[in-house]
């Protein structure tokens, strides 16, 4: 995932802005590098996991003096959080290879708080991912989440809202691309089989991971109290559920894996 600082847009986003703008990526990207040489995985395909392989190099920005380290392999987990822009905070993810014991730590995770809540973008490749961002926000706020926004449908971004399904239950929804839950119920069964570690609850079950609740075809506003967010999806492009998400207060825009940097996919 990366984030992008977008500078004199008023009223969310166009697509025409956002292809212009996203050369000046403030934060970290994640490669798959499969994917944009035609192959996508938005249905079960032993293919999935070789799309991933070559691609998960997490790449930082010189724009946050201390997301500029990273945790490399063999390092330990603070699971740190930035505060890239006010009240938008980034966990970067790893520098590792796909089959890293830390795989479900390769795609930043972040969350925007608003005046009345709390929105969720990427909650991680694991349910423990999830819930380490969960404690994150807990640390930061009491303000309930209201919203969790998936930017696509592979592993290291989605797993982890089944983390958050206590706040789902208290009313928090989440928000995707149009195709995402039919991309999520194609799914399912590949993810307990190939990320199995990954899926396991607290309990030791596989968890389920959540549909969601808002389906977004073109552009949806979002308001969070005095914040309000416009999620957009696009055409296939990294992958056939895409979603982009756009704090309008710090012109922030966290676009999932639409955009690489340091790398040429």
């Amino acid at each position: 995932m990366s984030l992008t600082r977008l500078s004199g847009v008023a009223a969310g986003p166009s697509r025409a802005a956002v292809n212009a703008l996203f050369l000046v990526c403030i934060f970290c990207l994640r490669a798959h590098a499969d994917e944009h040489a035609g192959r996508h995985a938005d249905a079960p395909s032993d293919s999935y996991a070789d799309q991933h392989a070559e691609g998960h190099a997490a790449n930082h920005s010189e724009v946050h003096a201390q997301a500029h380290t990273h945790i490399a392999d063999g390092e330990s987990d603070p699971f740190a959080v930035y505060e890239v822009a006010a009240g938008v905070y980034v966990h970067p993810g790893r520098h590792v290879h796909i089959d890293h014991p830390h795989r479900d730590d390769i795609a930043n995770a972040g969350f925007i708080v608003g005046e009345h809540c709390v929105a969720v973008i990427d909650p991680g490749g694991s349910v423990a991912q999830g819930s380490r961002l969960r404690a994150a926000i807990r640390a930061r706020t009491e303000l309930p989440i209201c919203l969790i926004f998936n930017t696509h449908v592979h592993f290291d971004h989605i797993i982890g809202t089944a983390a958050f399904a206590p706040d789902i239950a208290l009313g928090a929804e989440v928000v995707g691309h149009a195709g995402l839950a039919e991309a999520i119920e194609a799914n399912q069964v590949f993810f307990a089989d190939a990320f199995a570690p990954e899926m396991q609850a607290e309990d030791g079950t596989l968890a389920t991971l959540p549909l969601p609740v808002h389906a977004v075809d073109t552009q949806a506003e979002f308001d969070l109290g005095a914040r309000p967010l416009i999620a957009t999806a696009y055409p296939e492009a990294h992958s056939r559920t895409d979603l982009t998400v756009f704090d309008r207060n710090t012109q922030t825009l966290f676009t999932g894996d639409l955009i690489f940097r340091t790398r040429i996919p």
